[in-house]
């Protein structure tokens, strides 16, 4: 496995570099935030980003359900050939365990939904993104208006991590298609 733990769901090679669409995702225990990024002449394009809150009226259980369909109907309007998923840093404090624990089912929920599309996958915590990235600190670009030319200006954090990470997961698989893999 590469700096990412890749999670193959179907055998099928992706596309040529500037073809390659990738969704990222940011998870947090009350929604999550995603972004769909392609490469066009070179160019990073943010084609969409959103912010998906949960009911609160629901719960757990029917909430993840809730989450999992309109996951779905995201996945059918965009159709990215890769998806990558932003994993907390090992590192980070365990204060809220019921939140953390929220978040990790979620995050589950997004690996299920992009197998079941047959949607390459893969994971990683910052220092994982960072790599892929070719960055010492890809935490770095969040405070920065641009990421390698793409405007997020007015996008919260938790979305330009979400952005980050679909362009981190977009480089991860042109290296693999330029590498025939």
């Amino acid at each position: 496995m590469g700096l990412f733990d890749e999670i193959e769901s179907t055998p099928a090679s992706l596309p040529k570099k500037d073809n390659i669409k990738a969704i990222g995702f940011r998870a947090e225990a009350d929604c999550v935030n995603w972004a769909v990024v392609t490469r066009t002449d070179g160019h990073l394009v943010l084609i969409k980003s959103d912010t998906v809150r949960f009911p609160n009226t629901y719960d757990e259980a029917h909430r993840l359900e809730w989450f999992r369909k309109r996951l779905h109907m995201t996945l059918d309007d965009h159709q990215p050939a890769i998806g990558g998923v932003r994993y907390p840093e090992p590192s980070a404090p365990k204060s809220n365990v019921t939140s953390t624990n929220e978040r990790i089912r979620v995050e589950g929920i997004i690996l299920e939904a992009l197998a079941s599309k047959g949607v390459k996958s893969m994971t990683g915590a910052l220092k994982t993104i960072s790599s892929e990235m070719g960055s010492k600190s890809a935490k770095s670009y969040l405070t920065n208006d641009t990421l390698r030319g793409l405007d997020w200006k007015g996008k919260p954090k938790n979305t330009r991590e979400a952005i980050m990470v679909a362009v981190a997961a977009m480089e991860h698989a042109e290296k693999r298609s330029s590498h025939g893999n």
